[in-house]
């Protein structure tokens, strides 16, 4: 369960920050969500490393990790849910647009 404490510890710092309570709170969280659930954000990262648009994607964007650990946006929803939902939403993004547009509307967040 937390064989990757480290590696969620740092995305949630990369995607929250480390300045106030808070958002250590929020990092503390990410990290425990992610592991509790990690065989479903071990498939949401394969997703995105076969992802012919963009292999890269989710490196240039950590923040859709948060999509993975966090309800906000899609209340009671169990994380295997939100992930149908994000593969879902990728796939027809590359049914609709080409690569490159994809590429284009995902500019790094750097």
């Amino acid at each position: 369960m937390l064989g990757n404490f480290g590696k969620h510890w740092h995305i949630g710092r990369t995607i929250y920050g480390k300045r106030t309570w808070r958002e250590t709170r929020r990092t503390f969280l990410h990290t425990m969500r992610s592991c509790r659930h990690d065989s479903t954000v071990t498939e949401f990262e394969n997703f995105f490393k076969s992802y012919t648009p963009d292999p890269k994607l989710l490196e240039k964007h950590p923040s859709l990790y948060e999509l993975m650990s966090r309800m906000f946006l899609i209340k009671n929803s169990t994380p295997q849910w939100r992930l149908e939902a994000l593969r879902q939403h990728f796939t027809i993004l590359q049914e609709v647009f080409t690569d490159e547009a994809i590429q284009l509307m995902y500019v790094d967040e750097a």
